[in-house]
């Protein structure tokens, strides 16, 4: 009998992420190494992201969810990312709010967890280090 590992990744009642792993392994051997395969990164279509990073995404909440998956599924090669603010809100699927562009960018795209998008960033071990409000641009940092 053929074994699969289902993950399913879900904020409030929206499905994030919903994966069936087949392994090739029978019931006893699979729970003998859950663990292992806790510890392995999860493919995602944004790429791969570890089990670690999805629960966090998880707690965050739906509206950044998007944002910190893209940042959770970049190549740990990667230390840092720039991405537009339309770019982010392609991300997103949603236009970001206008503090975000407005006088108090610096504000918004601060790295506190106090704020539900600082939160999504900083769950999955990244942090803005560079915001450019007159280009529109924002330059993630892995922590």
């Amino acid at each position: 009998m053929k074994s699969f590992l289902e993950v399913r990744l879900v904020t409030d009642s929206d499905v994030v992420l919903n994966l069936s792993l087949p392994t090739g392994l029978d019931a006893a051997t699979l729970l003998q190494r859950l663990p292992a395969f806790l510890a392995e990164p999860v493919s995602t279509p944004e790429g791969s992201i570890s089990v670690k990073d999805a629960e966090a995404i998880k707690a965050i909440g739906k509206r950044y969810a998007p944002l910190a998956a893209h940042l959770a599924a970049l190549p740990s090669t990667t230390p840092t990312v720039t991405l537009s603010y339309s770019e982010i809100e392609k991300i997103l699927g949603a236009d970001l709010p206008a503090t975000a562009r407005s006088t108090h960018a610096p504000a918004w795209w601060s790295n506190t967890e106090t704020h539900s998008q600082g939160k999504a960033w900083l769950a999955v071990d990244w942090k803005t280090s560079n915001i450019n409000p007159s280009a529109e641009t924002v330059e993630f940092r892995r922590r």
